[in-house]
């Protein structure tokens, strides 16, 4: 009896372990005030623009906006695809002033902003 209350102890215990380790959050998308910093649970993120890669800087919520200076960017003609690491089809713009790429989402019906850098 002795042997089968410790067998039954042991298996509650693993049980209680494999529980435990499976229902951990690990999250891989952030957002809300956490959305503009970059963290090592955040996606990692690139636009291929012209045989050079850029990389993820920052989400920009429509009030944030007003931050980028909007008179600096043009449309470069090209959109977003498949082999980027963002939402295929955005029209992607250049910051004149720092060569920046930046790309317009809705998001939950907001509009918002992404930066990349090469």
């Amino acid at each position: 009896m002795r042997n089968k209350n410790f067998a039954l102890f042991v298996v509650a215990i693993l049980a209680l372990f494999v529980v435990m380790t499976g229902c951990s959050q690990n999250r891989t998308f952030t957002h809300a005030t956490e959305r503009s910093q970059i963290s090592e649970s955040f996606p990692r993120m690139w636009i291929d623009y012209k045989g050079e890669k850029y990389t993820f800087v920052k989400v920009y919520s429509e009030k944030e906006a007003a931050a980028i200076q909007q008179d600096n960017l043009i449309d470069t003609g090209e959109v977003t695809g498949t082999g980027d690491g963002v939402e295929s089809d955005l029209p992607i713009f250049k910051d004149t002033a720092t060569n920046n790429l930046f790309v317009c989402s809705s998001y939950q019906n907001q509009k918002e902003w992404v930066e990349f850098k090469r």
